[in-house]
């Protein structure tokens, strides 16, 4: 079919605000990246320039010297990983499974990945808990309370990021109401449970870390229950683990890690302003009112 006149006119216009509408959104983008390669006295300049005259990377010294980050996020990097094989892997099974190809091996093969990336985590935990706390400026008081704590939260890596992918698939697979059932009860029960044992049964800090740590446990049991439904179509076939369908799913699971990870560092930077102005109680309540909210 010709195009006539008019079609032509309209589509150029139309090409024209989706061109304008991209400048629009990303030009903020572009100005924050482009502005943490320059000199403190270009963003200050005026007029402003979008690109100053000399590359720097003295704006990321100064933060990474003020907040050491790559200290601070081992429990982010679990549950980014987490995120990435779950939502990566439930996404292809769900589009294959539409399309009617064979999407049965993605749930196995997911778990097994879980546990294989899991490993080095449990290893932290078995032979380097106080260094990890020394690490993060911990006093030996502080090492002896902080270390139970980290150990057991890294050796119940595989339960975390397990719980994030058979929930996934329970939601993918048509039951929503379970796998937020699954998450409300896991949640529940580590409140619960924290209180429990730090305090009737006295356990302290090692008391709340095995409640943290069995909660994603309480999660997969409760999603579980999906298999014994008859609307349940998920199978746990095995597959040999192979980095060619690791990478096919992490190909589309990349997004939910890079929102664990953008999400773990922003609270982390809100925890130390907080701190600065405020002090632990300011951050204790910080910590209360985002996991309420």
């Amino acid at each position: 079919m010709k195009k006539t006149k008019e079609d032509i006119v309209l589509g150029t216009i139309k090409y024209i605000c989706i061109a304008a509408l991209l400048i629009v959104v990303l030009f903020p983008i572009i100005w924050l990246v482009a502005g943490s390669f320059k000199l403190e006295k270009e963003i200050l300049s005026f007029p402003p320039t979008v690109f100053g005259e000399h590359f720097s990377m003295k704006s990321f010294q100064r933060i990474f010297d003020a907040i050491p980050f790559l200290q601070y996020i081992a429990n982010t990097v679990i549950f980014a990983l987490g995120a990435m094989l779950a939502t990566g892997a439930a996404t292809r099974f769900a589009l294959e499974r539409h399309e009617g190809k064979h999407a049965d091996g993605y749930l196995a093969e997911a778990l097994a990945w879980a546990g294989i990336l899991s490993v080095p985590f449990i290893l932290l935990g078995i032979f380097g808990a106080e260094g990890i706390v020394r690490l993060l400026g911990g006093e030996p008081d502080i090492v002896t309370v902080g270390a139970p704590y980290t150990r057991i939260f890294l050796l119940f890596t595989p339960f975390f990021m397990c719980n994030y992918i058979l929930r996934s698939f329970v939601l993918n697979d048509g039951d929503p109401s379970l796998a937020m059932t699954a998450t409300m009860a896991s949640s529940l029960f580590n409140i619960v449970m924290d209180w429990v044992l730090m305090f009737p049964l006295g356990m302290g800090m090692a008391g709340a870390a095995l409640a943290t740590a069995a909660s994603p446990i309480v999660g997969m049991g409760i999603n579980a229950l999906h298999f014994r439904k008859k609307t349940n179509t998920l199978c746990f076939r095995w597959h040999k683990p192979t980095f060619k369908l690791l990478a096919h799913v992490s190909a589309v699971g990349v997004s939910g890690f890079i929102g664990e990870i953008a999400g773990g560092m922003t609270t982390m930077v809100l925890n130390f302003l907080i701190l600065g102005l405020s002090g632990s109680i300011g951050v204790a309540a910080y910590g209360v009112v985002a996991n309420v909210a």
